[in-house]
């Protein structure tokens, strides 16, 4: 797939190609304006000043393709992808995992010097290093003590005491450069439908959905390769990442090969988790081995998903995959509501919030693009106009503001204008000591864009290679089509 023709680069998603709303637009074949999502936070239609998480509060009324696969009679198997509803699909859907919706523990980082804690379960655990090579671990719970003998450099899964039907910890013993550290990695619960009661398999007890990212992004890991470091906090983040890899590409691997469904969706995630800390290294790829090691491998991932899956196709079955949006460099971050407050269109209260009762213009904190404007048309003209010179005197062009007139069903009267930022800059609606600072990530996708590294892509195996989809609204077209 590819190497062949079956590559076509796909627009990212109008106004904002965050992930909740590009992949809705994906499996629903609807347009931003017509399904209401507006980014990873959406503002609310009804109180202009609120907002909600658009992986929990979605339109629901709206179909998904499994729901018009199931409606039709057609089998359905579903991993790890939301907004579904399981009373649409009945007896339709032979099978469901989700490990998005309750939370156990986040990952964390500490010195072998101190006590890792895992508060959910009252779990706490001392550490002796042996040698570079090994690491002595007591985990002790109320239910009593447990020691392991583990290998450092490597992820490995770990039962909690007494917990045969609890999910293991996934435990890395690293070097940062300077000390040795302990991280565990963060987990959500694994669900299993419609088997949920059913004692859950290893499989089950093992995946992991998150890497060390907050961790590396912290520095918690070393310093990473673009401030100097050495290379281990890429190497601790990659063992991480090669551990969501392998429990992704398994349960796509295992579920594809069961041969029990008419039409089989998954979700990989490792690419995106990846990207937004380590596309920096792009600019060290061409001048240090470390940085294309780190590139290649990344690929070569890609590259297993794809011939796993291309493989285990049977014949009349076909393979569309596709990225939700591409990635662009992000150098900094600006916090715009401090030159709102500057000018006094905004103000904040004590702890931080915006005084929604004597502003007049903010960056909305659902941080999606959306700025709530709330003076006449005058000053709404003065404002942007403003606004877009702040951005020209901070050293950064093309940004843009637009005003949503075909999102005139989901968007408050207040919050019809949106900011396109320029590119490589992140917005925030927080208030810092400092309105212009470095970015914490290295890569994002926040608003539309014509910068080439922010397109997706949509490869197939056994459809037509002609009149392919551009947008991500026509996935869903092209697929009942062919």
């Amino acid at each position: 797939m590819m190497t062949s023709n079956c590559l076509t680069a796909l627009e990212p998603l109008y106004p904002n190609c965050q992930t909740p709303p590009s992949l809705f637009s994906i499996w629903s074949g609807l347009q931003s304006e017509e399904h209401g999502i507006l980014g990873y936070e959406t503002p609310d239609t009804d109180v202009f000043s609120t907002f909600h998480n658009s992986f929990t509060a979605w339109p629901s009324h709206i179909d998904m393709v499994w729901d018009k696969y199931a409606r039709v009679g057609y089998r359905v198997r579903l991993h790890h992808v939301p907004f579904v509803d399981e009373a649409k699909l009945a007896r339709q859907m032979v099978a469901r995992s989700d490990v998005y919706s309750q939370r156990l523990w986040s990952s964390q980082t500490v010195p072998l010097t101190e006590v890792l804690n895992i508060d959910p379960f009252s779990v706490s655990i001392a550490f002796s290093l042996i040698n570079e090579h090994r690491t002595k671990l007591l985990m002790e719970s109320p239910n009593g003590k447990v020691c392991h003998l583990v290998s450092n450099n490597e992820v490995v899964d770990l039962p909690l005491p007494d917990g045969e039907l609890l999910p293991h910890l996934s435990v890395l013993i690293s070097n940062n450069g300077q000390e040795w550290v302990c991280s565990v990695l963060g987990k959500n619960a694994y669900r299993a439908s419609p088997t949920d009661n059913i004692v859950k398999d290893r499989h089950q007890l093992t995946f992991c959905h998150e890497a060390l990212t907050q961790s590396y992004r912290n520095g918690l890991l070393g310093d990473k390769l673009v401030q100097g470091g050495g290379g281990e906090a890429e190497e601790a983040l990659l063992l991480s990442l090669e551990k969501v890899h392998r429990c992704f590409l398994e349960e796509l691997a295992l579920g594809f090969s069961q041969d029990d469904a008419d039409l089989y969706v998954g979700y990989y995630p490792v690419f995106d988790l990846a990207l937004h800390e380590l596309l920096g290294l792009q600019a060290l790829v061409s001048s240090t081995s470390q940085g294309k090691k780190i590139m290649t491998q990344l690929l070569l991932w890609v590259e297993e998903v794809v011939h796993t899956l291309t493989k285990s196709l049977d014949e009349g079955e076909v393979l569309v995959m596709n990225s939700d949006h591409g990635m662009q460099p992000i150098q900094n971050t600006c916090y715009l509501n401090n030159f709102m407050a500057e000018k006094g269109w905004l103000r904040f209260k004590e702890g931080g919030e915006i005084d929604w009762s004597n502003t007049v213009a903010a960056y909305h904190p659902a941080e999606n693009g959306t700025l709530s404007i709330l003076a006449d048309k005058s000053d709404t003209e003065t404002i942007i106009a403003d606004i877009l010179d702040w951005f020209e005197a901070l050293g950064f062009s093309g940004a843009k503001v637009v005003r949503l007139d075909n999102h005139q069903g989901v968007l408050s009267q207040e919050n019809r204008y949106f900011l396109i930022p320029p590119d490589g800059l992140r917005v925030k609606a927080s208030q810092s000591v400092d309105a212009l600072c470095p970015s914490a990530k290295s890569g994002d996708h926040c608003a539309h864009s014509d910068h080439p590294w922010l397109k997706g892509v949509f490869m197939t195996s056994g459809l037509p290679t002609v009149e392919r989809p551009q947008h991500l609204h026509q996935i869903l077209k092209f697929i009942e089509e062919g």
